[in-house]
């Protein structure tokens, strides 16, 4: 039976005032026995249970039948959400459920802006959450036994790691951990918002949440500490002996989520009942650190993290959506001084609007996490990769609805001349094609969105370990927001984020080529302190190029390497943001110690990653990890005054090395030049608020990215400004 949180909250109210009704005029025996009756049916009806499932991409080719009373109504439905109510359903009982694609309707923008701020209330509520991870195979039956009956065995489970017999059940829990449930973004707040946890399915096959959450805790913490379970499989030739078989196990998503889950409220009481669960994290943690998730809605990358978040209450938008960015963030920026206490902000509400483009959402939330967050390191949102790719059809109105609506399929007209119908059936379908294209056609992002798709991992196929969460770039020198005040660096020493300063413009009637939005600025104070001379080698999959070597000053491996060109491969930092340990320099050295014995001054690599897994030192290898985590994918860059850095692999000589207020480290700046017609049509479209002199020069800035630059990571070139305020004056940058 399915049923809308409405008909269910509104089942209580009714019951509630029957029953005081009957208390305040005297009833006959049948009416207050009819009254129980109902009451007692009413409290049932409460007890549903909500299907957290995984929508994937399937057709909707099946047709769900609910009958309720005398009429019988049809939904459309995909095999996995019949497998999972199939399995689901009790022989000789009625099970009430809750689905989020029967429940809402997919296609009414307004009924989704309405039911997406009440998640937590629909499964808050419910009385389980069923985890719908699909149907059971050889592997998940192993899997789904081996956490019941062996992994959870404390005192046995050092003897369980070393058995070499383990290997199959060990692969088949990772097998299981990369379903696709677990990339999906929803499942996160799913499954928090549950107090009284879930249970997880496949097929007939179930294990109740917490067993399944600390069994994939277990194994996460030992393969990451120590390697032991992928030091087994890669002595089982079932596996073809391959090193790092897991790969980086604490990216999966169903380790992320683990971890989220587990550490996202604080229980107030310890009652069941009662207690008030708090949130934890602020919103642009949660967008940051959940960034692996995927969401068929890219709104949803936001609006689904909206109800676990400590600084946002979701709301629904009922009013317009305002066209004017620069409004919303004038009437945010006035809402901010009136409302703001000494102590910092509270719970704040936050519109779920599916009526507006995707770019304004993504910049709504940039807008509000530097509101948010601490002004010293504000910016580095517009530095940490989290924003999924936009393509035209995101912003269609029938986005999403197709799955929903089912097609009639109309009986073909008989044509006299088939060569005839044949070449229009041709035509139609070149013509929907072309359609779909350009649906699918990628819209670019501002350079101020940080795409996910310069994210440190990404799934991988891997042709013997299948599906692996493999390192793809090098992780964001800016880290993870911290609610401590701690920074990794601090490059614009105290200098935060003026929001007297801070706008964003979009240009409504002004298009990029080939795009269906217009142009958004962000205006941002900073001023420039050095320029790109030259970009050397690749660091391709992590390894380190020989040819840096000589850029870097090395030029006898015997000896120790220059201390700016090591502290610039660790970026000055050891894992997790600490300070570097004494022992790094000779680790470096030693790390050379079996390079190729010809050196080229053009070519040639350190293979870190055999290193890692043949070379049997564990200091070499903590050095080199640290290393691929720092250079992954970045080029060595020398500047004009002569400092060693790491930049992204597409900056060019040129390129300005800038200090943005606000942001905790260096940015790299691309200065364009747009033309003449375009920068007139803008001077003409001038928005009263942004000075004079933004408009002087038909010049603005790509903001390339962040990038580490030695010996200017700890305020040291604003130290230099206040020195030379003539040749590094400050200035608002127009970023695009």
């Amino acid at each position: 039976m399915l049923q809308h949180l409405e008909e269910l909250e509104k089942s209580d109210d009714e019951s509630t005032a029957h029953t005081s009704n009957d208390d305040k005029k005297d009833a006959t025996t049948s009416e207050q026995a009819e009254a129980k009756e109902k009451k007692e049916a009413q409290k049932k009806r409460r007890k549903y249970e909500a299907v957290s499932w995984c929508w994937g991409k399937e057709p909707y080719s099946e047709t769900l039948r609910v009958h309720e009373g005398d009429k019988v109504f049809a939904f459309p439905i995909s095999p996995n959400l019949r497998s999972a109510l199939w399995a689901l359903r009790k022989p000789n009982e009625v099970r009430q459920l809750w689905v989020d694609a029967l429940c809402i309707d997919q296609k009414n923008k307004e009924e989704r802006n309405q039911q997406v701020p009440r998640m937590d209330k629909i499964y808050g509520s419910a009385r389980n959450v069923c985890i719908w991870l699909g149907n059971a195979t050889e592997d998940s039956k192993k899997a789904m036994e081996f956490i019941k009956n062996r992994v959870l065995q404390l005192w046995k489970f050092d003897e369980l790691i070393e058995n070499k017999d383990m290997a199959k059940h060990w692969a088949a829990l990772i097998t299981l951990m990369k379903r696709p449930w677990f990339s999906r973004r929803w499942v996160v707040q799913e499954i928090a918002l549950s107090p009284r946890g879930g249970t997880i399915h496949c097929g007939k096959d179930y294990n109740t949440w917490q067993d399944f959450a600390d069994a994939v805790s277990l194994f996460v913490e030992v393969e990451t500490a120590t390697h032991r379970l992928s030091d087994v499989m890669k002595l089982d030739q079932t596996f073809g002996n391959i090193p790092d078989f897991f790969g980086n196990v604490s990216s999966l998503g169903a380790a992320l989520l683990v971890d989220a889950t587990s550490n996202l409220f604080r229980n107030q009481n310890r009652n069941l009942q009662t207690q008030e669960r708090k949130p934890l994290s602020s919103l642009e943690f949660l967008v940051s650190r959940l960034s692996v998730f995927e969401a068929t809605q890219p709104r949803d990358t936001v609006y689904a993290l909206l109800a676990i978040s400590r600084d946002t209450t979701p709301e629904a938008s009922d009013r317009d959506p305002d066209p004017n960015v620069q409004a919303r963030m004038e009437m945010m920026r006035t809402t901010m001084k009136a409302l703001t206490p000494k102590g910092g902000f509270g719970n704040q509400n936050y519109y779920v609007d599916y009526r507006l483009p995707v770019i304004d959402v993504y910049q709504q939330f940039i807008a509000f996490s530097l509101f948010e967050s601490d002004k010293k390191r504000a910016l580095d949102i517009i530095c940490r990769p989290w924003a999924p790719t936009v393509s035209k059809r995101h912003d269609y109105p029938d986005f999403l609805s197709p799955a929903f609506t089912p097609v009639e399929e109309k009986p073909k007209k008989k044509s006299k001349d088939k060569k005839k119908e044949e070449e229009e059936e041709k035509r139609l379908e070149a013509e929907k094609k072309k359609m779909d294209d350009e649906k699918d056609e990628e819209t670019p992002l501002p350079s101020w969105i940080p795409s996910l798709t310069r994210a440190a991992f990404e799934m991988e196929e891997h042709p013997t370990a299948g599906l692996r969460m493999e390192r793809q770039n090098a992780d964001p020198l800016v880290g993870l927001p911290d609610d401590s005040g701690r920074r990794n660096y601090s490059a614009a020493g105290d200098r935060g984020l003026d929001l007297e300063d801070l706008k964003f413009i979009k240009w409504d009637t002004l298009r990029k080529p080939n795009s269906s939005y217009p142009d958004y600025s962000m205006f941002v104070r900073g001023f420039i302190f050095d320029e790109v001379l030259a970009v050397d080698h690749l660091a391709s999959n992590g390894n380190i190029p020989y040819k840096w070597l000589h850029v870097g000053g090395w030029r006898d491996t015997e000896e120790y390497p220059p201390e700016e060109f090591w502290r610039t491969l660790v970026a000055d930092r050891a894992h997790g943001g600490h300070n570097p340990p004494t022992y790094f320099p000779r680790a470096c050295k030693e790390s050379m110690r079996y390079k190729a014995k010809t050196m080229s001054k053009t070519g040639g690599n350190l293979d870190c990653r055999k290193l890692i897994y043949e070379g049997r030192c564990t200091i070499v290898a903590e050095f080199l990890r640290r290393v691929q985590e720092v250079i992954w994918n970045r080029k060595l860059m020398t500047t004009k005054g002569g400092r060693l850095g790491l930049v992204r692999d597409d900056v060019s000589q040129g390129f300005m090395v800038c200090i943005l207020y606000g942001c905790s480290v260096p940015s790299q700046l691309e200065l364009r030049e747009e033309g003449k017609m375009y920068h007139d049509e803008r001077k003409r479209m001038k928005k009263k608020e942004i000075a004079d002199l933004v408009f002087a020069s038909p010049c603005y800035y790509r903001l390339v990215g962040e990038c580490y630059v030695h010996g200017m990571m700890n305020g040291e070139a604003i130290a230099l400004q206040n020195r030379d305020r003539i040749g590094m004056p400050d200035q608002i940058f127009e970023l695009r």
